[in-house]
């Protein structure tokens, strides 16, 4: 027996010094606590994705020449930021997908994990020992034994808010203009982006009310909030360059919060302040009376989290932000994941999905003291009057001529939709579209409320499916430029309901370059009776043969006015003859080279039904075009003059 004591003492020894002194975390041992952390997690909550355990790299942060976290990055997506000495609580913050970078960090972010940072060195620096709690999560992170948590113990809300939205361009896109901001606007600023996303999430109001201007150094900025119906049914989760009349309806929405709280616009970032968020919202958006900010600084870590807890388990996000001597930032707080006695809360970053995750907000030590987490603040009760919410839909079909947007029962994401509906939408986009094809973000129904999809104008079309339960269907797409839904429920029995998004296939009017070498020809913009693309760069290169000159006319001209416009030049030289936009009919451009190149540009959210046109070589007489005298300028009337001019038409014109 005696054999055995040595090491069974030097053990208990052991044991007892991690619970008094302090370690430094190496690379290796912080990779370990990571992997098993993770695998903890999918372990605990059925809604996390599955995870593979490989790293792909890991970045060490630095404060004050201190190694004070490591943040380890799987390849299969998803990080983990480990403390870098175990008298700090082992993860600082994670992520389920995406990835940990040195560089490029949104502002919202970086000011967060800089207060982290600077915690984790000052702690470090001072001697301080780990709490047995501290200490106990190191040792079983590191062992990568099973815990068994009480069920009760286990909790969570899942993120609320589904869009990453972003604060620069497109978001942006009806910011002031400046040439030095990303696309040539202002920042949104962090403070609207986040009212947004939040307003987006309830898609409400219907309307703002009153109106305001803003004055700033770009000019005064009016805003009639009373006279604005915002797009809920064209917005989406996620836009890009090319999301057509999305990308109106979400920068409207943003740019509106910015002028309401008087945002400070300017091209390398927007700021206002927070405290003014809930008057604003209240007066301007017709959101909750109880709307209010409140500091973190006068809240123990125990009845801040429980805040922050009842707003979620209640269904309701919450704006969140922090001050220090960068200045504040503002982003969302929307969810949380709860096992033994911690807690982690979902950040959305406001910076088009980057760094969300989950993350500790209690202090790394509880008994270091420091402070660093009182510059806090949220607006909660950040949810619409209940006077005016929900607005469920009537009876009366909604007609939706975005080509790309989102639908929902109307319920919105906390109530349960109602009995004895009969509901209906029908998607007919005003531009020509090849199909339209719909896919579920949500859905959960009784067995006798039933969503039916439809290839057509109404119920008589074709049936595309039905569908009812709490799977999500898969994606539905039409034959043709138009999709009818409708949604009916019973008198019995009701469920959260679903929230759709839908996307059409945009034909192509026009791209590329064509050359033009006839005496006299007719072109467009490709459009016909529909808008033109958004996204265009058209070119056609007119040289007729031998031609000494080229004359240009416009038959109809409508474009989006300064966004969209047609530039005519004389080749060779590149010599500006003339660039129009707008509805007014352009005068006739001549080439004096006998060659000419005609550009058509276009924005990514504005469109019109666009223009035609017809030119002729050395000074061949038109007049109006119309030269078979039926009163329309088409490209008949183009058949019959190049008919005529190479003999096979001797009838004369009508001109």
């Amino acid at each position: 027996m005696k054999r055995f004591e040595l090491p069974i003492l030097f053990s208990l020894l052991l044991c007892f010094s991690v619970f008094v002194k302090a370690e430094r975390v190496e690379q290796d041992d912080a990779q370990t606590v990571a992997i098993n952390f993770m695998a903890e997690r999918v372990n605990l909550f059925s809604s996390a994705p599955g995870f593979s355990p490989g790293v792909a790299d890991v970045i060490v942060r630095h404060y004050d020449n201190i190694a004070v976290y490591y943040a380890v990055n799987f390849a299969g997506g998803g990080f983990v930021i480990v403390a870098a000495d175990d008298i700090l609580t082992p993860v600082i913050g994670y992520a389920y997908s995406g990835s940990y970078g040195s560089e490029g960090r949104p502002c919202c972010f970086e000011h967060f994990i800089d207060t982290r940072a600077e915690e984790a060195a000052y702690l470090i620096s001072g001697g301080y020992s780990a709490t047995p709690e501290i200490a106990e999560e190191w040792t079983f992170l590191r062992s990568g034994e099973t815990r068994n948590f009480a069920p009760e113990s286990i909790t969570s809300v899942q993120p609320l808010i589904m869009s990453p939205w972003n604060q620069d361009f497109p978001y942006n896109a009806l910011c002031p203009e400046d040439p030095d901001g990303p696309g040539g606007h202002v920042y949104a600023g962090c403070v609207a982006t986040a009212m947004a996303m939040i307003m987006y999430y309830y898609r409400y109001p219907d309307h703002g009310f009153g109106s305001k201007t803003h004055h700033t150094p770009y000019g005064p900025l009016y805003v009639n909030f009373g006279e604005t119906w915002y797009d809920w049914d064209a917005m989406q989760n996620t836009i890009t360059n090319s999301s057509g009349n999305s990308i109106a309806a979400v920068a409207e929405l943003q740019y509106h919060c910015g002028v309401a709280v008087n945002m400070s616009y300017g091209p390398g970032g927007s700021g206002a302040y927070s405290q003014t968020v809930p008057s604003v919202t209240r007066h301007f958006f017709r959101y909750a009376d109880e709307i209010n900010y409140v500091g973190r600084s006068g809240y123990s870590y125990s009845n801040w989290a429980d805040i922050l807890i009842g707003q979620f388990d209640n269904g309701h996000p919450v704006y969140y932000s922090g001050h220090g001597s960068g200045g504040g930032h503002a982003w969302v707080c929307d969810g949380y994941e709860f096992q033994g006695t911690t807690a982690y809360f979902h950040m959305n970053w406001g910076w088009g999905g980057a760094y969300h995750g989950f993350y500790h907000l209690d202090d790394l030590n509880p008994g270091g003291g420091g402070n660093f987490n009182t510059s806090q603040g949220i607006v909660r009760n950040f949810y619409p009057h209940p006077d005016n919410y929900p607005a469920n839909q009537t009876s009366e079909t909604r007609v939706i001529t975005s080509t790309r947007g989102s639908i929902g029962d109307g319920s919105g994401p906390v109530h349960n939709y109602q009995h004895n509906l009969n509901n209906s939408w029908l998607i007919a986009p005003t531009d020509s579209v090849n199909s339209i094809t719909l896919t579920f973000l949500k859905f959960n129904t009784q067995a006798n409320d039933i969503v039916s999809i439809y290839d057509g104008e109404d119920e008589n079309a074709p049936l595309l499916g039905s569908f009812y339960g709490s799977v999500p269907p898969g994606s539905v797409t039409s034959s043709g430029n138009r999709m009818f839904i409708t949604f009916v429920t019973d008198a019995s029995g009701n469920a959260p309901g679903w929230l759709a998004e839908f996307n059409s296939t945009v034909p192509v009017y026009c791209s590329g370059m064509k050359t033009l070498t006839s005496q006299v020809g007719y072109f467009e913009d490709g459009s016909g009776n529909h808008h033109y693309n958004h996204n265009s760069l058209c070119r056609w290169y007119i040289k007729p043969d031998g031609a000494q000159s080229v004359t240009l006319n416009f038959n109809s001209f409508n474009t989006q006015p300064v966004k969209d416009y047609v530039q005519i030049l004389q080749i060779p030289g590149n010599q500006v003859l003339g660039q129009f936009s707008g509805d007014e009919m352009p005068q006739a451009v001549t080439s004096t080279t006998g060659q000419m190149m005609v550009i058509f540009i276009t924005n990514q959210f504005e469109n019109a039904p666009g223009w035609s046109a017809y030119y002729t070589a050395d000074g061949l007489e038109m007049h109006d075009g119309d030269a078979n005298c039926d009163g329309i300028v088409d490209v008949l009337d183009v058949v019959k003059i190049v008919a005529h001019i190479v003999g096979e038409n001797p009838q004369p014109f009508c001109f």
